[in-house]
């Protein structure tokens, strides 16, 4: 299924990141709705499957990141507020 199918009702999206991020040690394209913050990718070669992560942006408390290479490292993530 493409990402469209997971989208709300009117829901649109604002931001696709150019380049994959890595969560939970898997490749993601982070793609930022009006409503959500979404994390998706299509999985497997001769099987598909789609993975997506997906957290309301008004729980979102912060954002944390990490970028790789040489010769700087920086950390991150997103966190969301505890219900």
């Amino acid at each position: 299924m493409p990402l469209s199918d997971f989208l709300l009702p009117f829901e649109n999206i604002k931001f696709a990141s150019e380049e994959e991020v890595e969560y939970a040690e898997k490749k993601y394209g982070v793609y930022v709705t009006d409503r959500r913050l979404i994390l998706y990718s299509r999985r497997g070669l001769l099987l598909r499957s789609d993975d997506i992560i997906s957290e309301r942006l008004d729980s979102i408390h912060g954002v944390k990141y990490k970028e790789g290479g040489f010769p700087f490292r920086t950390k991150g993530g997103v966190r969301a507020r505890d219900s």
